[in-house]
């Protein structure tokens, strides 16, 4: 009985050590865990911030339609300066009628 309880004695302290070792070696699995939620959480905002990214890009014109339309732009500002011309033409025609006009009455 003697013999018995010394063993259970030694059982029980190497028990305690191991259970003491356990704890020290599965500590840093807390602190493990916790990075991991960190970086998760920070990888869904990645993912959002990426999806942002990705839907303003699609959204802009792309280089081909810019260039396109700076060329009509270019077409427009030409026809505009015809238009120029002719309307100031008209004007002095105008002008000319107007002073004939009041020259008769």
């Amino acid at each position: 009985m003697e013999e018995l309880r010394t063993w259970v004695g030694v059982i029980g302290g190497g028990l305690g050590i191991l259970g003491a070792i356990y704890a020290w070696i599965t500590a840093g699995s807390k602190t493990n865990a916790e990075e991991i939620k960190a970086i998760r959480a920070e990888q869904v905002e990645l993912r959002q911030l990426l999806a942002e990214i990705h839907s303003e890009l699609e959204n802009r014109p792309r280089q081909g339609a810019v260039h396109e339309l700076a060329l009509k732009t270019e077409g427009l500002a030409g026809e505009i300066k015809a238009m120029s011309e002719k309307v100031g033409a008209l004007a002095n025609t105008t002008a000319l009628i107007d002073q004939y006009i009041r020259g008769q009455k």
